[in-house]
Order: structure tokens, then C-alpha cells, then sequence
């Protein structure tokens, strides 16, 4: 025996044990209060032994005493079912007493204990569980349909255990004394029992539909209860007359309600909506075992409509993961994975793995945990598909999405490492540094432009394409300022800022050589072998046009050290390992060429780094 305290009042649950298999047992209980009272026995409770195997039917929207209700009634008895359940609207137009016989008893009386009624002999148990609907109320305190059939609890709503099974029947209507919001007195009893059922599998059934795409009434919010959160493993409904099968919060849901009134059809289906049927009347089919529950509608012409099996489901995508739209180096994006999939089948545990990726070279998808892990390659855009597939018990879904990294355009970068250009007075020009090797741009797509200017006027910068070069305007020294700007096509842009130090050449004053060289002369390099930086010398006779250029052991020029007129006397330039980008050269050997007017004059020199 169990106790709990529900709204303010005890409820007690009996446990039975040593039920033999497949029969079937009846009870009355008698509640006496501290003073004694007594009260009236309660309805016969069906309780059957728990593990044996059962078959039921389910209809709905069906008491109408015609063509459609004989028809859907004999495909019932077909199956041989061991009880009927229904999902209201037994008794149409209005639940009066005057027809109730005719739309209920008339069709199924072998299942109904005890009947009354004049259409052949009942059952010796009952075996008919109804839900009430919103016509059986039509008539006040819905009395005929409460005088017709004996059942549990207050007739209203009611709990029983058949087999494997825990059946859960609610009255939805609004006229419910006990309410019908999810706070009410009815949802806590539910709650109550749903927490104490030990059966395999507890399902819900009432009138009107939690969820549905029909246009006949559609989703009924004020029963969109947390059925899944209190433990109901199915929920089944009517009041739309069609047939559709939902998978959301990690249960079914059905809505069977083409028992034979009429046929309703569809609008846009709603979240988690997997099969709808309004062509034809039919009813449900279940086969229930300790292992597995399942669900069937067929039509009354006995086609198969649906089919779906709690106990050996897959799981399911209940919520898709949406479609991911970021920018270029966008930072990584985590999404969680628990509300993506849900697993139907009690107990059901779902693990997670990335099982497809169109464009692992943008978007890098890993799991850990139940959260996924989307990474963006560094300046990539594009599209890329990734498959999340959801496994339980062996069983698989798969949700895939979209992934699109938009553009996003990135200004140049300076990757210059110069930071001055020393230059002689009066040096002509001098070409300072292949602009592409100064500036990268990361966009492959765009063509940088370029525009150089100096600050104080001693040099004038030329450009030729991305060869820059620099021109001496004056004979002073000093210091000027190269401002170089690279503009993408985006108009996105980058400035290198290059400090020119014009400066003498050394002269040395060597009285035995004071007065002006008499030969073109060009010395050895000092230090030999160097580390970072050397100077070279030479004797110029006369003014000339004077070019030193280094060069590596392939002839390959490296740097243009001097380009233009210098006057006679003894020069020194000093070379600082670097080409002409601004680069430090590697260890070698290179050749220092010396060319005034026609002559030409070579020195070697080792850098070791």
C-alpha cells in the first residue's frame, strides 16, 4: 500500500501480488472514515496480471447509430480485442438518455458491465472504458452517460491496469468540476498516480487533442499538460475527426477521432506531426506484451494506415536544429542536443555522433556530451551540410542541417619588418621594396591598390605596379617619412609607414689620401664574415652615376644599395643583410657590384647568421 497527499486529500494505492497469468480481477473498495462511516463500495476495479500479453481497441467521435459506426464496430470485433477504450463524443447529437443506448449499447454491449440496455447480453466484466467528450455533456451533469456505465473513481475520470498496461482516461471538458488546467485538482491526481503506476507502460487517453493539424478544432492548449514529464509514455485523444500521429516531449501522441461522426481535414501541420489520415472512418489496434506496445489505425475497409511500436522505436527529431548562418571567423558555436532528439520507447537512452559533413575544410562539428561543437576555419566562407545522427537501443535518426559562413571582408595586413630605409645624400633612386611582400591581403579575391606619399619632401616616392622606389629631391640630410596605404576592393585599407634616414656617406680623413682619389678603387667589406650588418667602401675619382648592387651566388639580385650621381671622394655604404622587401637574407655567399658610368668593379662577402 502506498500513500500520498493530493490537493489536500489522502490517496492510497494497492499493490497486488501472486496474480496468476492472463486472468482477470475485480474489486470493490470501502473507505471508513476515523468516526467509523462508511462509505458506499466504489465501481468494480479492473486490475488483470501484469505481465501477460493484451489486445485493446481504441474509437473515437463514433456514436452516431449508422453505416459508419456498424462499419468501424464490426472491424473492432474483428480483432477480438479483450476491452474497448474510447476518446469521447459516445453519444451524439447532445448525450441524451433517449439515444445513448442506440449509439453505444447497440454496437458494443458484449463489452459493457453491467448493461442494461436491449440490444443482447453484456459482459460478465466490464471491458468498455470511455472517455467523456464534449457532446456526452451536452446534456447537464452529463447524467445519462454516468448512469449508463459503472467505472472507477468518479466515473469522470478514472485510472485501471489491463495487462502491461496503466490506462490513465481524463475528462477534458470544460464543464469538468475538478478543472481542466494543468494546476487543477484532476491534473494533480494524475500526476499523483502517473508517479506511482510500476506498470511497463502508462497511457493517457481523454477527448480533446493536446496537439493536432486538424481544421475541424485543432490544438487544445488548456490540456497541454506535461504528460511526458509525469511519466505518460503515450497520450491519445479525439475530438478532430481524422487520425494523426505526433511525436513531441519524447512521447506519442495520437488523434483518433474517425470513429464515424464525419471526416475532418488538415492545415498545416504541427511540430512533430508524422502521419494524418482523413479519408476514410476506422479505429486503433494495440497489442501490448511486458516488452513492447503496438499502435495500429485501420480503416474499415481493414487497410493498414499506421503503424508504430513503443518498446522498439527509433528515436526521433523532435526539435530539428535550425539552419546556422555566421560570419566569416565567426567564434565556435555550441548547440545542445537533448531537446534535438527524443526516444519514444520508455527508459530509452540516446547517445549523439556527427555522421556526415560535407565541408570539413570549413565547419568542424565534434560531440561531446550531449552538446555539439561547430568550429569555423580561419578566413573561409561557404557552405557545408552536417548530419547528427541520435542512437538508442540500436536504433538510429538522423536531423541534418545547413551551415553557411557568410564573407566577411578582411583589410590588409602590413607583414613588413623593416622599420627604416637608411639612405646616402643625393642618392638618385633607390628602389625600396615589392609592395605584395610589404601587405597581404587574406581574401584571394581581391587586388590591393596602392598609394605612397612622403611627409617632409626629402624623397618622392614612384610606383610601378607594387615596385616601389623612392627618388632623392634635395642635397640635404635629414629624416622623411614613405606613407604607403593598400586598398582592397572593399575599399578596406592598410598603411606601412617607412622612416628614410638620409644621411653622408663616410668620408674618411686620411691625410695620405686627402687629396681626391686618382683611381676607381673598391675594398674589401668589413667585418668579413658579418653579422647582421657590414660596410662597404670604394674610391670614386670623379662625380659619377654610381650603382652598388648585392647580389646571391645565382646572380640573383638582392638589394640596390645605391642608384645615382655622388661626388668624388672616398664613400662608405653599409649594408644591412637585408633584400630589397626588407627581409633578412639567409647565411651565403654574396657578390657586392660597384658600377660607375661604364666600369664595373666585384667584392665577395660571407654572411653567417
Amino acid at each position: 500500500m502506498v500513500d500520498s497527499t493530493i490537493g489536500g486529500w489522502q490517496d492510497t494505492t494497492y499493490v497486488f501480488t501472486a496474480l496468476e497469468r492472463d486472468r482477470v480481477y475485480a474489486c470493490r473498495v470501502t473507505a471508513v472514515d476515523l468516526a467509523g462511516n462508511e462509505s458506499e463500495p466504489s465501481p468494480v476495479f479492473m486490475v488483470a496480471a501484469p505481465d501477460g500479453a493484451v489486445r485493446f481497441a481504441v474509437v473515437g467521435d463514433y456514436g452516431v447509430d449508422d453505416q459508419r459506426e456498424s462499419d468501424v464496430a464490426a472491424l473492432i470485433k474483428s480483432w477480438q480485442p479483450d476491452f474497448v477504450i474510447t476518446v469521447g463524443d459516445n453519444n451524439y447529437p447532445r448525450g441524451e438518455r433517449s439515444t445513448i443506448d442506440k449509439n453505444i449499447g447497440k454496437y458494443f454491449h458484449e463489452f459493457i458491465h453491467p448493461y442494461t440496455g436491449s440490444f443482447g447480453p453484456g459482459s460478465t466484466t466490464n471491458r468498455f472504458f470511455p472517455a467523456l467528450g464534449n457532446h456526452d455533456w451536452m446534456t447537464p451533469n452529463a447524467q445519462p452517460y454516468l448512469d449508463y456505465f459503472v467505472l472507477p473513481n468518479n466515473e469522470r475520470y478514472y485510472d485501471f491496469v489491463w495487462g502491461p498496461v496503466h490506462f490513465f482516461v481524463l475528462d477534458s471538458d470544460t464543464a469538468e468540476p475538478d478543472g481542466t488546467q494543468s494546476s487543477s485538482k484532476q491534473a494533480n491526481w494524475l500526476k499523483a498516480r502517473l508517479a506511482a503506476s510500476v506498470a511497463p507502460f502508462r497511457i493517457v487517453y481523454l477527448h480533446h487533442s493536446p496537439f493536432s493539424s486538424g481544421t475541424g478544432h485543432g490544438s487544445q492548449t488548456r490540456v497541454q499538460w506535461p504528460y511526458a514529464a509525469w511519466g505518460a509514455s503515450a497520450v491519445i485523444s479525439g475530438h478532430d475527426h481524422n487520425y494523426e500521429r505526433i511525436l513531441r516531449d519524447g512521447i506519442v501522441y495520437f488523434v483518433n477521432g474517425a470513429g464515424g461522426r464525419s471526416l475532418n481535414g488538415f492545415g498545416s501541420p504541427v511540430t512533430g506531426s508524422v502521419v494524418r489520415y482523413g479519408s476514410d472512418y476506422g479505429a486503433m489496434r494495440v497489442d501490448a506484451d511486458d516488452q513492447s506496445v503496438t499502435f495500429q489505425f485501420i480503416n474499415r475497409k481493414g487497410e493498414l494506415i499506421d503503424t508504430f511500436t513503443l518498446g522498439d522505436s527509433p528515436p526521433f527529431v523532435a526539435n530539428p536544429i535550425p539552419d546556422q548562418v555566421v560570419a566569416e571567423d565567426a567564434p565556435d558555436l555550441v548547440l545542445g542536443l537533448t531537446d534535438v532528439f527524443q526516444d519514444p520507447d520508455p527508459g530509452g537512452a540516446i547517445s549523439w555522433a556527427v555522421a556526415g559533413n560535407s565541408n570539413p575544410n570549413l565547419v568542424q562539428a565534434s560531440i561531446a556530451g550531449d552538446v555539439l561543437t561547430l568550429s569555423f576555419a580561419e578566413n573561409q566562407f561557404g557552405h557545408a551540410d552536417v548530419s547528427i545522427e541520435a542512437t538508442s537501443q540500436g536504433k538510429t535518426a538522423a536531423d541534418t542541417f545547413a551551415v553557411t559562413v557568410r564573407a566577411v571582408n578582411d583589410a590588409p595586413q602590413v607583414i613588413a619588418t623593416r622599420k627604416e630605409l637608411a639612405l646616402p645624400r643625393a642618392f638618385g633612386s633607390a628602389v625600396v621594396a615589392d609592395l605584395d611582400t610589404v601587405f597581404q591581403d587574406v581574401d584571394p579575391a581581391d587586388t590591393l591598390h596602392y598609394e605612397a606619399r612622403a611627409t617632409t619632401g626629402l624623397v618622392a616616392p614612384e610606383l610601378a605596379g607594387s615596385l616601389l622606389s623612392v627618388l632623392s629631391l634635395t642635397d640635404t640630410t635629414g629624416l622623411d617619412t614613405l606613407v604607403v596605404t593598400a586598398t582592397d576592393d572593399s575599399l578596406a585599407a592598410a598603411v606601412y609607414r617607412l622612416p628614410v634616414r638620409i644621411s653622408d656617406i663616410a668620408v674618411f680623413v686620411d691625410p695620405a689620401r686627402a687629396p681626391l682619389p686618382q683611381a676607381l678603387r673598391l675594398y674589401q667589406n668589413y667585418p668579413n664574415p658579418f653579422n647582421p650588418a657590414t660596410r662597404i667602401e670604394f674610391d670614386l675619382p670623379e662625380d659619377g652615376q654610381v650603382v652598388l648592387r648585392i647580389y646571391d651566388i645565382l646572380g640573383r639580385e638582392v638589394v640596390t644599395l645605391l642608384n645615382g650621381k655622388l661626388r668624388a671622394g672616398h664613400r662608405a655604404v653599409v649594408w644591412d643583410g637585408r633584400d630589397r622587401r626588407g627581409l633578412r637574407v639567409g647565411s651565403g655567399i654574396y657578390v657586392y657590384r660597384l658600377q660607375v658610368e661604364s666600369r664595373v668593379v666585384y667584392g665577395k662577402m660571407a654572411l653567417v647568421r
